[in-house]
């Protein structure tokens, strides 16, 4: 194996968990905002690559921004509806 095919090789098998991490993060978020009631759920990128969950029940609309490589959320705005 050639020295740059087997460093290309590592660095995709060392960030695939992440990113595998950060796919099971959003679909437990997912999962929850649909036991809280909410119905209208969905899934964009951001202009900066992040992932946008965006999800409205009856009475709040929600906005999550997470950071896609560790799973962490960066943004949970909650708007009551009036």
């Amino acid at each position: 194996m050639k020295p740059h095919a087997f460093a290309l090789t590592a660095v995709l098998a060392l960030g695939t968990p992440g990113l595998l991490h950060a796919q099971d993060v959003n679909s437990q978020i997912i999962e929850q905002l649909q036991e809280q009631g909410f119905t209208e759920i969905r899934v964009t990128r951001t202009l900066l690559g992040r992932t946008r969950i965006q999800a409205e029940s009856s009475s709040h609309e929600r906005e999550i921004i997470i950071n896609r490589r560790t799973g962490e959320i960066l943004r949970d705005y909650w708007v009551t509806l009036g």
